[in-house]
C-alpha cells in the first residue's frame, strides 16, 4: 500500500463561485491549483477533524473505541467552524 497523498488520478473536478452562485463543475486534467496569497487556508488552515481509532479483535472483527464520543466532538467542532465561517462573511 502506498502512503496517503502520494497517488493521484489523472483528472480533477473544479467549480467556480462567481456572482454569488456556484457554476457547473468541470473535469480537467490534473494540474496545479492557483490560490490568492490572501487565501484563508494559507493563513489559518481552518478545518474540522476528529480522528478515531479502529482495532482488530482476536475474533477478526473490528472495534472502534468510543465512536459516539468522537461523533459528538466532530459535531461540536463542525458547529463551531460553521459559526466562524458564517461570521466571516
Amino acid at each position: 500500500m502506498t502512503s496517503f497523498g502520494t497517488e493521484f488520478c489523472d483528472s480533477m473536478a473544479t467549480m467556480r463561485f462567481t456572482d454569488g452562485a456556484w457554476r457547473p463543475f468541470e473535469i480537467t486534467p490534473l494540474n496545479e491549483l492557483k490560490l490568492h496569497p490572501a487565501s484563508h487556508v494559507l493563513h489559518y488552515g481552518s478545518s474540522c477533524f476528529e480522528g478515531f481509532k479502529a482495532y482488530k479483535l482476536v475474533t477478526d472483527e473490528s472495534a472502534i473505541f468510543r465512536l459516539e464520543d468522537h461523533c459528538v466532538r466532530f459535531r461540536n467542532g463542525a458547529q463551531i467552524f460553521h459559526r466562524y465561517v458564517a461570521g466571516a462573511k
